[in-house]
């Protein structure tokens, strides 16, 4: 059985710039085919990077155990069977089981991936296909190696549609869209870290995703200018405004808490803003996504929050909710969050309108109820 990897590495994208990059190995030997097509989609963000091969390093590992290689894949039926997999795997055992185990959103987005990498693979080969001058995937499937995967639809025009095999998802795990002014008081005094609360606070004024933040540099902070550079972004890059007592925060987080860790830690890491300050062999390295939600949850049960409901992008959705009550323009949405489409602005409308309306409701039937 062959052994795939997800190593992080340096890659040259220009002449004399080195960045840091994900890659996929096969017995330690990097897949340079697969490799090129993850510099390609994720040239812009190192996260991307990221995801996109460990997605493909799960689907790699299914085919090994099947005896293909991802050159072999022509069958549209071996994508059924993984998403499948996908569906009813329970990961902490690699059993099956009889119910459903994972989102529509989650299965989606891997198969998403698979099917955009086949494409790619494709136009590889033979060049750049004109999807819309395609009226039946059947007509092409002798003409492209792989149209079978790429053409096929895995899923139905909507999530209620599910798949033409009507498969049945897990349902979509319940969050906090976004705080309210009393949940943002109670976390402010809940926090036992500066650290903690500045970058709690930056999701919430900034509207930053949590990679962006743990992937500001320390050059990317401007204490003068009141400004962090977001530098990392799936999207786009930016500069956010920082409010005056947020960058006090800031400062008082480097000058006791990241200062101590460089004094006991020569190897404390000069590049990243926000670092692990526990002891251990981890200390003075870049805080990951998966210690800073552990800290959310744990801040979030202690001001009587629900830890399973609380989501990191409810401070991003926080501030798209400001800016949309404050009446701001869609350009300045657009920036201030770093989108490049209008598109994402009207889902955030539509479900503020359906909170907003499902709140006066309630409010309705509770006064209802005082009189009767």
């Amino acid at each position: 059985m062959n052994i795939y990897k997800v190593e992080k590495t340096k890659k040259v994208y220009k002449v004399g710039v080195v960045e840091d990059g994900y890659c996929i190995t096969k017995n330690r030997i990097p897949m340079g085919i697969i490799n090129q097509w993850i510099d390609s989609v994720g040239v812009n963000s190192i996260n991307t990077q990221r995801r996109y091969a460990y997605t493909l390093q799960g689907f790699l590992k299914y085919i090994d155990t099947l005896g293909m290689s991802y050159e072999n894949i022509r069958n549209k039926v071996v994508i059924w069977n993984y998403m499948k997999k996908l569906i009813y795997e329970i990961k902490s055992s690699n059993v099956l089981s009889t119910k459903p185990q994972t989102s529509y959103n989650s299965v989606y987005h891997n198969i998403n991936i698979i099917t955009n990498f086949y494409l790619w693979l494709d136009e590889f080969k033979f060049g750049l296909i004109d999807l819309e001058k395609i009226k039946s995937y059947e007509d092409i499937d002798n003409k492209y190696l792989y149209a079978q995967i790429w053409g096929t639809k895995f899923f139905g025009r909507s999530k209620s549609q599910g798949t033409p095999f009507k498969i049945k998802f897990a349902q979509k795990r319940d969050s906090y869209r976004w705080y309210t002014e009393e949940d943002i008081h109670c976390f402010k005094t809940a926090f036992n870290t500066k650290r903690d609360l500045a970058i709690f606070l930056i999701s919430v004024e900034c509207g930053c995703r949590i990679e962006e933040i743990l992937t500001i540099k320390m050059y990317d902070y401007d204490a003068n200018e009141r400004t962090v550079f977001i530098s990392e972004s799936k999207t786009v890059n930016r500069y956010c405004v920082v409010p005056e007592y947020l960058c006090q925060i800031i400062n008082d987080y480097l000058l006791s808490e990241r200062f101590s860790v460089e004094i006991e830690n020569p190897n404390t890491s000069d590049e990243f803003l926000f670092i692990n300050l526990k002891k251990g062999k981890s200390q003075g390295e870049k805080l990951t996504q998966g210690n800073y939600r552990k800290i959310l949850k744990s801040v979030a049960k202690k001001v009587g929050l629900s830890p399973n409901k609380t989501i990191t992008h409810a401070g991003r959705s926080t501030k798209v909710e400001e800016l949309i009550t404050n009446n701001a323009s869609d350009t300045e949405i657009m920036d201030i969050m770093g989108w490049r489409s209008f598109s994402t602005i009207q889902s955030y409308r539509k479900q503020f309108s359906k909170t907003r309306s499902k709140a006066i409701n309630d409010k309705i039937q509770k006064r209802r109820r005082k009189k009767d």
